[in-house]
């Protein structure tokens, strides 16, 4: 008899830390069902996202290519127009359910999902007027907003650092209402066809309001000033300091202590989150489904909180690339495994499509960009070590990641590629950067002026114009210039 497909439950949180999980011993942040994720499959513990924001890191998600190569340049540019990982799986046989946030549109990429309650939308505020529940969500009013300079829009705001508690019952949350939207797909899905599950939270991304006792949770004073919260930008690009999210951040103050209950209540958000996606861990076990399903755990990208001065995401630092990413597979992945060499979320589409026998049909709809890191999971390849070594050669591989801007930000492009110890960034209209992630790991000083670093500077930046080259990023020529790289393109 043919051997039955892999289940795939993809668990997704929006703008989460990975230092937010509990098992990496970073912060006082407690997720135990996420610690239990990673106990019992691989935790790959230097995920970056291809985009640091929203709509392109899913797009790079669900597609396995690039932002550039998908049609989803920024969050204005929607709808995805491309297959995804969904249609893949949907005409390989398997049942659809997608509860919660998308943020790509209603176009082809959508057009898969045949089981969707939806993101924040009329079936949420239906189910709250239906049960007699207020919306106690201040989502995009002054108090919890920063406005984009130059305009008081409400569509030109964006989430400030600002908390407040939130009246009413955790079970009134939107995040509760997907989950709960997410045990009921797991419930009625077709008997003995296999499925592919997506449950999609829209925290800890702000505004920071969350109810007791997760509100307080945390005690403000365990949270430390990082060391690069007052960095001087010192041979840092110039517009880092003029775009929203330095705004945003300075709104909030350049003191420490306006920071350490923003802080404090982030990590009292992952926390509430973990427990909701414990629900649907304990649903999957209870439905005697967790041996026969692939589960995948990741965020689209981080959170800067006040780091460097800057708010929230859109940039190259650490805070805000890298995510959360543990998968689990009963029989396909061996149990407390780590991976500490870059990965990227574009990989995750090959990957899972490898795992579960879809290679070839997969790359055949998609077209991917990703690698496929199904060996490295499986421990059937060797992973690089990221601990050792710093030859030219290894300062030249790893993963990359871009940017788009959109208009008001103040922002530029930006392609960066980041190895096991150098990262370098190429800042269209400003000065590059250069870091060595090991030495200095809070990414204060730009080494590009460092004679010392001019071999490391010059690998890395023909193997980000071999990357550009190869995926047809329009960028490619003009990087390529700048970065005096002959015959690169």
């Amino acid at each position: 008899m043919p051997v039955k497909p892999p289940n795939v439950l993809l668990l997704m949180t929006d703008q989460q830390r990975w230092d937010t999980l509990g098992y990496t011993g970073r912060t006082p942040c407690r997720t135990p069902n996420l610690d239990r994720l990673a106990r019992e499959g691989v935790a790959c513990d230097r995920c970056l996202a291809a985009d640091p924001i929203c709509s392109p890191s899913r797009a790079t998600l669900f597609t396995g290519r690039y932002a550039h190569a998908t049609g989803v340049g920024n969050n204005l540019e929607l709808p995805l127009e491309r297959p995804t990982l969904l249609e893949v799986y949907r005409d390989a046989g398997y049942h659809i359910g997608y509860s919660g946030k998308w943020h790509l549109g209603r176009g082809r990429g959508a057009l898969a999902i045949g089981d969707w309650p939806g993101e924040r939308g009329q079936g949420y505020k239906q189910w709250l007027r239906e049960h007699n529940f207020p919306d106690t969500y201040p989502y995009m009013t002054p108090e919890f907003s920063f406005p984009t300079p130059g305009t008081e829009r409400t569509a030109g705001r964006i989430s400030s650092p600002h908390t407040a508690p939130q009246e009413g019952l955790t079970e009134w949350l939107h995040d509760a209402w997907v989950v709960q939207r997410a045990l009921e797909q797991l419930e009625r899905r077709p008997p003995g066809q296999p499925f592919f599950h997506v449950c999609s939270l829209i925290g800890p991304h702000p505004i920071f309001v969350i109810p007791e006792p997760f509100y307080s949770l945390y005690d403000p004073a365990d949270a430390p000033e990082p060391p690069n919260f007052a960095d001087p930008m010192v041979n840092k690009p110039a517009y880092q300091r003029r775009s929203i999210w330095h705004g945003a951040a300075a709104a909030h103050g350049t003191d420490w202590e306006r920071w350490r209950r923003s802080q404090s209540v982030y990590w009292g958000f992952v926390t509430l989150l973990d427990e909701l996606l414990g629900r649907v861990l304990n649903r999957l076990d209870a439905l005697g489904q967790a041996e026969d399903t692939i589960v995948v755990m990741v965020s689209d990208h981080g959170e800067m909180m006040g780091s460097h001065g800057l708010f929230q995401k859109s940039c190259m630092y650490e805070e805000s690339l890298r995510v959360p990413c543990l998968v689990r597979a009963p029989g396909l992945i061996p149990a407390g495994r780590r991976v500490d060499a870059p990965v990227s979320l574009v990989d995750l589409a090959p990957t899972l499509l490898a795992l579960t026998g879809h290679r070839e049909a997969g790359r055949s709809l998609l077209e991917p960009q990703g690698v496929d890191r199904s060996g490295w999971l499986t421990g059937q390849e060797r992973v690089p070590p990221a601990n050792r070594g710093a030859t030219v050669d290894q300062a030249a591989g790893g993963v990359f990641s871009e940017y788009k801007p959109y208009q008001g930000e103040g922002g530029t492009d930006v392609r960066c590629v980041i190895g096991p110890r150098f990262k370098y960034v190429w800042n269209r209209d400003d000065r590059d950067e250069l870091y060595d992630t090991w030495a200095d790991p809070y990414e204060l000083h730009n080494l590009t002026s460092e004679p010392s670093a001019a071999t490391t500077l010059t690998a890395l930046r023909r193997r980000l114009a071999d990357w550009q080259r190869d995926t047809a990023d329009p960028l490619a020529e003009e990087a390529a210039r700048a970065g005096h790289i002959e015959g690169a393109t």
